[in-house]
Order: C-alpha cells, then structure tokens, then sequence
C-alpha cells in the first residue's frame, strides 16, 4: 500500500491525469456513422418539394434557403471526411469540431423539414394518399433526425476526449501567469 501511495506522489499531477487521445478506431467508427448520417440527410431532403407547402411563399423561399445552406454545411463535412479517411497524418480536433457542427445544422434541419412536412404538406388536400405520403415523410424526416443525433452525441464524445488531450498535449507551452 504504501509504495502506491509513494508512486503516486513521485509523478506531478498532471502525469497522474493523463489524458489519452481517441483510438483510431473509435475515430473510424464515429466518423463511419457521420458519413452514414450526411448520406441520409442528402436521401431524405432531396425529396422534399417545397411547392406541394401550403405556405406563404416567403416562408417557402425562407425554408428552401436554409436547406441550401446546410446541404452546403454537410458537404463541406463530407469533404472533411473524405480528407481524414485520405490522409496519414494525426487528426485535429477542429476537424471533428466541422463534423459535429454540420451533424448539428442536419438535426435541426431534418427536424424543421418533419415537422412542416407534417403539418403543410398538401394541406387541405381531400387525397388520403397524398395525406399518407405527406405523413409517412414527415416521420421519415424526424426519424433521421433523431438518429443523426445519436450519431452527434457519439462524436461528442470522441470530440470531447480528442479536445482534452490536445489541451494537454499543448499545456505546457502556455506561459504562467495569463
């Protein structure tokens, strides 16, 4: 017990708290389901036809801009992912920051598109096939939605560990006194 004890002493504290970067493979496996999320989100909003709202068209041109922004979101990340997969080099956390953004931008996204699909869709329309299709989307949109953001919460994770250990890594080169 009491070389334990001693051990632990020796060593400052900031070599007793040492934080380890993500294994690769648990980089991978985030990264692999992001990939997954950003290819459903593309699936899934490629379908939605703003014209079929019963909506003022401000609102519709307001929607349709914020979908253009975010597809441009997701595809700046997808090249992101593209260049990690690609390079040899160590991963930085800011490039799993874009990942996690663009993750975040999608569920709020999908989850908009469910929710006014829902609710404007073909509003009005005596067609029960049209009010079927209108509801199974929506819910197709929200399902992706919720699974993109487990998805984000996995990353986090891996962000978050990622973050921690280039604060160390980098900690000693911050000058006293700040």
């Amino acid at each position: 017990m009491r070389i334990a004890v001693l051990i632990v002493l020796l060593f400052p504290p900031s070599v007793q708290a040492q934080v380890s970067y993500p294994t690769k493979r648990a980089i991978m496996d985030a990264l692999k389901d992001a990939e997954y999320a950003f290819r459903r989100f593309d699936e899934v909003t490629g379908r939605v036809d703003f014209d079929r709202w019963k909506v003022p068209d401000d609102l519709r041109q307001t929607e349709s801009k914020a979908l253009d922004v975010t597809r441009a979101e997701v595809e700046n990340a997808e090249k992101t992912l593209s260049r990690i997969e690609r390079s040899e080099e160590s991963l930085s956390g800011v490039e799993l920051l874009a990942v996690y953004q663009a993750l975040g931008s999608s569920v709020g996204e999908l989850a908009d598109l469910g929710y006014n699909t829902l609710n404007f869709q073909d509003q009005g329309s005596p067609d029960i096939a049209k009010a079927s299709e209108a509801s199974g989307f929506g819910e197709e949109l929200a399902r992706v939605s919720g699974t993109t953001l487990v998805t984000q919460a996995k990353l986090f994770l891996v962000l978050r560990q990622q973050i921690a250990a280039e604060e160390q890594e980098l900690a000693p080169c911050r000058t006293k006194g700040r």
